[in-house]
């Protein structure tokens, strides 16, 4: 989920790293569904070079559906808890930067979750459905850049707005775990990127590094015993966590 080159190819994987699959058509910023039959993405269609639009892909079938078209480019898709909705990021009603959500059965208007002037995309949907984290740029820079975003939380039940994360470092790729009790994110405080867990709602204390040697990209399996993350050799790493006593 860095990027939506038009010839980038999606392949399914192993743990062992042997290629088990390749998926229909180029895709870019890949989300599995939560009941895992679906893969959102944002792609951009045949007939364009740029623009990307956000589609579904019926795994069984290896077929997309269209979820978004028109002239605004639309990216960054995550799935709802149920899987019923899908949020994006795209540049609409004359504000350069906005969050949107829309049915990901088709159909229907789509809705303004958050209107900003500086880019802003989301991260992870929490699995109470209650709250959105986003990473927004800080201090008039770009979100791209290494020191350029903050982490933010949205409320999805009355719309506030507070800072998650927000240092004079580079903060991005929040993941809540499937509890819902800690997310993981990625911080360049340190001189590069590395993978850090927090408790939500954040208690200002507590913080755990789990990469030693670099990480980008955290992800949650289902369960919350292991991070999965890749090292900056562009190795897929997966670690052990705990996150709740064990009793020693």
């Amino acid at each position: 989920r860095s990027g939506v080159p038009p010839h980038r190819q999606m392949i399914w994987y192993d743990r062992s790293g042997s290629e088990r699959g390749r998926v229909a058509g180029p895709g870019g910023n890949p989300t599995i569904s939560p009941d895992g039959t679906r893969d959102v993405v944002a792609r951009i269609p045949p007939d364009r070079t740029t623009r990307p639009d956000i589609a579904i892909l019926d795994l069984a079938k290896n077929l997309f559906s269209t979820v978004t078209s028109g002239p605004f480019a639309s990216n960054s898709p995550l799935w709802s808890p149920k899987g019923d909705s899908i949020v994006f990021t795209s540049p609409r009603n004359g504000k350069p930067f906005a969050l949107f959500v829309r049915s990901a059965a088709g159909g229907g208007d789509e809705r303004p979750l958050l209107e900003l002037p500086v880019s802003v995309i989301p991260n992870a949907w929490s699995p109470d459905g209650r709250t959105l984290i986003y990473r927004r740029s800080s201090g008039g820079r770009n979100a791209q850049t290494p020191n350029g975003s903050d982490l933010w939380a949205l409320s999805l039940e009355d719309g506030r707005t507070s800072p998650l994360v927000q240092t004079p470092f580079g903060e991005r790729e929040a993941q809540f775990s499937p509890d819902g009790r800690w997310f993981a994110y990625q911080s360049n405080e340190s001189g590069r990127f590395e993978i850090y867990i927090k408790p939500f709602p954040d208690d200002g204390r507590t913080r755990h590094q789990v990469s030693s040697e670099g990480g980008v990209q955290v992800r949650w399996p289902r369960n919350s015993r292991e991070l999965f993350y890749v090292g900056l050799d562009d190795t897929l790493m997966a670690v052990p966590i705990h996150t709740s006593p064990t009793g020693d």
